[in-house]
């Protein structure tokens, strides 16, 4: 008997898309560029010019506040203490090329009861436009500064942001010490709130979207304190002398990109299929991109209520990408066999598979076959539109033919794939998906529960196995080929 095995598919099409030709507004963002190597003893930071013309260290950059400054590190230095890896804070690779900056995110000083920091500034390669859409951000790292010569203790803060002005923020002196105390500007894009920046090992990131008010050329980066007294997070168990604390933080790879200044062509499409609405849609995104969707959302994915056409804007490594999804309703993607003889044949589809005991037939790829032994037979076939079906089981036998549904019969498609693999599984709870490559090293391993997406866009080019087990032992394994 024949079981009925329905279901409606919905087309998820990945469209990917090529790099944008998008700009980055900041003047030398990794600090790559300079006038003079910081090799000599304290002639190292960079200047405060409310006239934006003194540059004695690293080209385009100013400090905003006036003061000791913040301190440029070049792996150019090898007779000072401002190289790279190792310098006077400790030790750091840049997150790229050869340099960095630093700047002092908090420091109290007890002897003349002020609290201050640094702040870097540049003057961008042109002003924001009103109204547009604008992506900024940087990558910071928690300096293990050394507290006992330095005579002060560790502490970490978490109001890191990105301001920006119409005109140069140029802060005089407004105490005896040299600094100031701090900004309490309002940054467009900040840090998370109550994320201490602890990590002295790995870059962070700070980023974000804003809506730029229009005349914007000036960003100034730093430690914004909006609340007093400033929050900060301890490091040091054993108390420091007169109560002395310091957050020194390197900075590297500044990015302002205008979101909303280029139109960015398409290219090839990567299909998936779902079973039913809604449905969670996933960015192709790593950890440090940035995405906003077509409503504004930034999430990493987001959940769609109908079918439709859907976009996300994202930043990666600075470039500027558009990712569109094309969702589609099909009334059925689940072909039936129809039987005449020992003939087997199905609807119109665009490709076709047939399967013997759970193994492809050379060469049966036609919309008909005849079938000349014993076995189980079916049909994975592929629609117009992208999406795959798989048929019931027909089975054949010494005294004729019976047709029957394998409730656990598993398809993944589209095979090859490129990035995005989907895996049905009917009927299946708590299975799992392992993927190998050919020396049988597992490279993924995915949960199965009816329907999977696994993302396969980190995979070389090559010929894989996969391997699918459930609770209750069901095996299905072949190959896979990722191009």
């Amino acid at each position: 008997m024949t079981k009925p095995y329905q279901y409606i598919l919905i087309l998820f099409c990945v469209l990917v898309c090529k790099t944008a030709t998008a700009q980055n507004l900041v003047p030398n963002p990794g600090f790559e560029d300079y006038n003079v190597c910081p090799d000599q003893f304290f002639y190292d930071t960079i200047a405060f010019s409310p006239d934006y013309s003194n540059f004695p260290m690293v080209k385009d950059w100013v400090a905003a506040t006036q003061g000791a400054g913040p301190q440029y590190f070049n792996s150019c230095d090898i007779v000072s203490n401002h190289g790279i890896p190792y310098n006077i804070f400790g030790y750091q690779v840049p997150h790229a090329g050869n340099a960095y900056m630093g700047f002092n995110a908090y420091m109290t000083v007890s002897l003349w009861r002020v609290v201050f920091a640094e702040y870097l500034e540049c003057r961008l390669i042109q002003p924001l436009i009103a109204g547009h859409r604008y992506y900024a951000g940087f990558y910071l790292n928690f300096a293990e500064v050394d507290p006992v010569p330095a005579g002060f203790g560790y502490a970490a803060v978490d109001n890191f942001g990105a301001h920006f002005s119409n005109s140069e923020i140029a802060v005089p002196y407004v105490t005896n010490f040299v600094g100031v105390e701090y900004l309490s500007n309002v940054p467009q894009v900040n840090s998370v709130p109550g994320h201490f920046f602890t990590d002295s090992a790995n870059w962070e990131k700070v980023q974000g979207g804003f809506t730029a008010a229009g005349g914007e050329r000036w960003m100034t980066i730093g430690n914004f304190v909006l609340d007093t007294p400033i929050a900060y997070h301890l490091m040091d168990t054993v108390p420091v002398p007169y109560g002395n604390y310091a957050c020194y933080m390197y900075c590297d790879d500044v990015c302002v990109v205008d979101m909303d200044n280029n139109a960015i062509p398409s290219s090839s499409d990567t299909f998936v299929c779902v079973n039913a609405l809604p449905v969670l849609l996933p960015s192709h995104t790593s950890a440090d991109d940035y995405i906003e969707w077509y409503n504004g959302d930034t999430a990493k994915s987001i959940t769609i209520q109908d079918t439709g056409r859907y976009w996300y804007k994202r930043v990666t490594n600075c470039e500027l990408y558009v990712d569109t999804i094309i969702v589609h309703a099909l009334p059925s993607a689940h072909p039936v066999i129809t039987i005449i003889g020992m003939t087997f044949s199905t609807g119109p589809y665009a490709s076709y598979q047939w399967y013997r005991n759970g193994q492809p037939i050379p060469g049966a790829t036609s919309q008909s076959y005849t079938a000349t032994q014993e076995g189980d037979y079916y049909v994975v076939v592929t629609a117009a539109a992208g999406c795959g079906g798989v048929s019931d089981t027909i089975h054949i036998f010494s005294e004729g033919v019976d047709t029957y549904t394998y409730d656990k019969k598993v398809s993944l498609f589209p095979n090859p794939v490129h990035d995005i693999l989907q895996v049905n599984g009917n009927t299946i709870r708590d299975g799992l998906v392992t993927i190998t490559d050919i020396t049988g090293k597992a490279v993924i391993s995915a949960p199965l529960n009816a329907q999977s997406f696994i993302d396969l866009h980190g995979l070389a080019k090559g010929i894989y196995l996969y391997k699918i087990t459930d609770k209750d032992g069901f095996l299905q394994q072949s190959k896979l080929l990722k191009d």
